[in-house]
């Protein structure tokens, strides 16, 4: 979800749950310290400095930006093929 957004806000705000799904996958992993440490660092610092940096910018769509290809498309193909593994597991 984070690339097929138009949106940077929301990009961001994907990222930012993409961390933390991959910390509840460490602490399932009984990685308690590498899943802190991974929320303080990357969600904490860096993920925080981007939004603050794409809500300076106040990034406009242009024209030609929206005539590029959609990421969506990608999205659903990928999200098919997912669903199909789990399926067949």
């Amino acid at each position: 979800m984070t690339i097929s957004v138009n949106n940077a806000v929301y990009a961001v705000l994907f990222l930012i749950l993409a961390f933390f799904s991959t910390m509840c996958i460490l602490f399932l992993l009984n990685i308690d310290y590498l899943a802190l440490m991974f929320i303080l660092i990357y969600v904490g610092a860096i993920t925080i400095l981007f939004l603050f940096v794409v809500m300076m910018l106040k990034i406009k769509l242009n024209e030609k930006h929206q005539s590029s290809p959609n990421f969506r498309t990608l999205d659903k193909c990928l999200r098919d093929m997912l669903r199909l593994i789990c399926d067949l597991v």
